[in-house]
Protein backbone atom coordinates (compact mmCIF):
# COMPACT_ATOMS: atom_id res chain seq x y z
CA UNK A 1 0.00 0.00 0.00
CA UNK A 2 0.75 3.30 -0.16
CA UNK A 3 1.38 5.85 2.70
CA UNK A 4 0.42 9.25 2.95
CA UNK A 5 2.36 11.90 2.87
CA UNK A 6 3.17 12.96 6.61
CA UNK A 7 4.83 9.17 6.71
CA UNK A 8 7.50 7.63 5.36
CA UNK A 9 9.07 4.18 4.90
CA UNK A 10 10.59 2.52 7.74
CA UNK A 11 12.29 -1.57 8.14
CA UNK A 12 12.49 -3.39 11.47
CA UNK A 13 15.89 -4.60 10.51
CA UNK A 14 14.83 -7.71 9.47
CA UNK A 15 13.34 -6.94 5.58
CA UNK A 16 9.77 -5.83 6.84
CA UNK A 17 9.30 -2.78 5.74
CA UNK A 18 6.03 -0.27 7.09
CA UNK A 19 4.39 3.04 6.79
CA UNK A 20 5.59 5.32 9.82
CA UNK A 21 3.89 8.93 10.99
CA UNK A 22 6.51 11.80 10.57
CA UNK A 23 6.22 12.59 14.11
CA UNK A 24 7.58 15.61 15.53
CA UNK A 25 9.64 18.37 14.38
CA UNK A 26 6.43 20.05 12.63
CA UNK A 27 6.05 23.71 12.80
CA UNK A 28 3.03 24.80 15.01
CA UNK A 29 2.95 28.62 14.30
CA UNK A 30 5.43 31.49 13.94
CA UNK A 31 5.17 35.17 14.95
CA UNK A 32 7.15 37.65 14.62
CA UNK A 33 7.74 41.14 15.78
CA UNK A 34 9.79 43.73 14.19
CA UNK A 35 11.32 47.17 15.71
CA UNK A 36 11.86 50.16 13.63
CA UNK A 37 11.84 52.51 16.93
CA UNK A 38 15.53 53.86 17.89
CA UNK A 39 16.65 54.60 21.28
CA UNK A 40 19.03 55.55 23.81
CA UNK A 41 19.23 53.93 27.25
CA UNK A 42 21.02 54.64 30.03
CA UNK A 43 20.91 50.84 31.61
CA UNK A 44 23.39 51.60 34.39
CA UNK A 45 24.36 47.77 34.52
CA UNK A 46 20.45 46.46 34.10
CA UNK A 47 19.11 44.90 31.66
CA UNK A 48 16.38 46.56 29.83
CA UNK A 49 13.83 45.65 27.56
CA UNK A 50 14.43 45.63 24.06
CA UNK A 51 11.47 43.85 22.00
CA UNK A 52 8.95 41.13 23.75
CA UNK A 53 7.29 38.13 22.03
CA UNK A 54 4.25 35.86 23.68
CA UNK A 55 2.97 32.43 22.69
CA UNK A 56 0.93 29.61 23.84
CA UNK A 57 2.43 26.12 23.15
CA UNK A 58 -0.23 23.91 21.53
CA UNK A 59 1.37 21.27 24.00
CA UNK A 60 3.35 21.12 27.02
CA UNK A 61 6.05 19.22 25.13
CA UNK A 62 6.21 21.73 22.12
CA UNK A 63 9.69 23.27 22.01
CA UNK A 64 10.25 27.07 21.37
CA UNK A 65 12.45 28.68 18.39
CA UNK A 66 13.86 31.60 19.30
CA UNK A 67 15.30 33.87 16.39
CA UNK A 68 16.69 37.70 16.92
CA UNK A 69 18.35 40.18 15.53
CA UNK A 70 19.41 43.30 17.44
CA UNK A 71 21.10 46.11 15.72
CA UNK A 72 22.55 48.21 19.00
CA UNK A 73 25.41 50.52 19.52
CA UNK A 74 27.38 52.42 22.75
CA UNK A 75 28.86 55.17 23.59
CA UNK A 76 32.65 55.54 22.85
CA UNK A 77 34.84 53.02 24.57
CA UNK A 78 31.86 51.37 26.29
CA UNK A 79 30.60 47.72 26.27
CA UNK A 80 26.79 46.50 25.36
CA UNK A 81 25.50 42.91 25.90
CA UNK A 82 22.18 41.13 24.85
CA UNK A 83 20.19 37.89 26.17
CA UNK A 84 17.19 35.93 25.75
CA UNK A 85 15.01 35.72 28.95
CA UNK A 86 11.52 33.58 29.05
CA UNK A 87 9.66 35.37 31.64
CA UNK A 88 12.29 35.97 34.16
CA UNK A 89 14.43 33.16 33.17
CA UNK A 90 17.49 33.15 31.15
CA UNK A 91 17.49 30.77 28.10
CA UNK A 92 20.88 31.69 26.64
CA UNK A 93 22.90 33.61 28.73
CA UNK A 94 26.08 32.18 30.08
CA UNK A 95 27.46 31.23 33.22
CA UNK A 96 27.62 34.08 35.99
CA UNK A 97 31.15 34.46 37.39
CA UNK A 98 32.70 36.96 39.81
CA UNK A 99 33.05 39.84 37.94
CA UNK A 100 31.15 39.20 34.57
CA UNK A 101 28.23 39.82 33.01
CA UNK A 102 25.80 36.83 31.92
CA UNK A 103 24.90 37.38 28.05
CA UNK A 104 24.66 35.68 24.90
CA UNK A 105 27.27 38.14 23.44
CA UNK A 106 28.39 41.55 24.30
CA UNK A 107 30.81 43.98 21.80
CA UNK A 108 33.60 47.05 22.76
CA UNK A 109 33.09 50.40 20.76
CA UNK A 110 36.07 51.99 20.27
CA UNK A 111 36.66 55.88 19.72
CA UNK A 112 36.74 55.66 16.04
CA UNK A 113 33.34 53.21 16.10
CA UNK A 114 30.94 56.56 16.99
CA UNK A 115 29.03 55.69 13.83
CA UNK A 116 28.69 51.68 13.87
CA UNK A 117 26.02 49.61 14.63
CA UNK A 118 26.51 46.21 15.77
CA UNK A 119 24.27 43.21 14.64
CA UNK A 120 23.43 40.43 17.39
CA UNK A 121 21.94 37.87 15.87
CA UNK A 122 21.14 34.02 17.22
CA UNK A 123 18.62 31.48 18.09
CA UNK A 124 17.92 29.85 21.24
CA UNK A 125 15.76 26.28 20.83
CA UNK A 126 13.73 26.27 24.40
CA UNK A 127 11.61 23.86 26.21
CA UNK A 128 9.37 26.11 28.17
CA UNK A 129 7.35 22.51 29.67
CA UNK A 130 3.95 24.66 29.75
CA UNK A 131 0.93 25.66 27.71
CA UNK A 132 0.01 29.15 28.92
CA UNK A 133 1.27 32.58 27.39
CA UNK A 134 4.73 32.70 27.75
CA UNK A 135 6.40 35.77 26.67
CA UNK A 136 10.19 35.48 25.49
CA UNK A 137 12.69 39.20 25.66
CA UNK A 138 15.53 40.03 24.20
CA UNK A 139 17.27 42.69 26.61
CA UNK A 140 20.29 44.96 26.38
CA UNK A 141 22.66 45.82 28.87
CA UNK A 142 25.48 48.27 29.31
CA UNK A 143 27.50 50.00 32.00
CA UNK A 144 26.69 53.62 30.59
CA UNK A 145 24.23 54.17 27.52
CA UNK A 146 23.27 52.41 25.06
CA UNK A 147 21.83 52.81 21.39
CA UNK A 148 19.24 50.09 19.96
CA UNK A 149 18.51 50.73 16.26
CA UNK A 150 20.58 53.71 16.05
CA UNK A 151 24.74 54.68 15.99
CA UNK A 152 25.74 56.38 19.09
CA UNK A 153 26.99 59.65 17.28
CA UNK A 154 23.56 60.67 15.02
CA UNK A 155 25.52 64.06 13.24
CA UNK A 156 27.83 63.23 10.73
CA UNK A 157 28.88 64.50 6.93
CA UNK A 158 26.88 61.82 5.10
CA UNK A 159 23.43 59.67 5.78
CA UNK A 160 25.25 56.54 6.32
CA UNK A 161 26.94 58.34 9.55
CA UNK A 162 23.56 58.33 11.02
CA UNK A 163 21.99 54.62 10.38
CA UNK A 164 18.66 53.85 11.63
CA UNK A 165 18.14 50.29 11.34
CA UNK A 166 15.12 47.47 12.57
CA UNK A 167 15.29 44.84 14.85
CA UNK A 168 12.94 41.58 14.98
CA UNK A 169 12.16 38.61 17.24
CA UNK A 170 10.61 35.96 15.58
CA UNK A 171 9.36 32.72 17.52
CA UNK A 172 8.28 29.03 16.65
CA UNK A 173 6.45 26.38 17.91
CA UNK A 174 8.00 23.44 17.31
CA UNK A 175 5.97 20.14 17.70
CA UNK A 176 6.90 17.17 19.79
Amino acid sequence: TDGNSAQFLQTNGSGVLSWADAGGGKIGQVLTTISRTASETNSGNSWGNLMSLAITPSASTSKILVLFNANMSTNLNNHVGIKVVRGSTDINAGDSGSGTRDCFTAIRHMSDDQYHVSNFSGQVLDSPNTTSATTYYVKGNSNDYYYFNRSFTISGTTTIQRPRTSSSLTLLEVLA
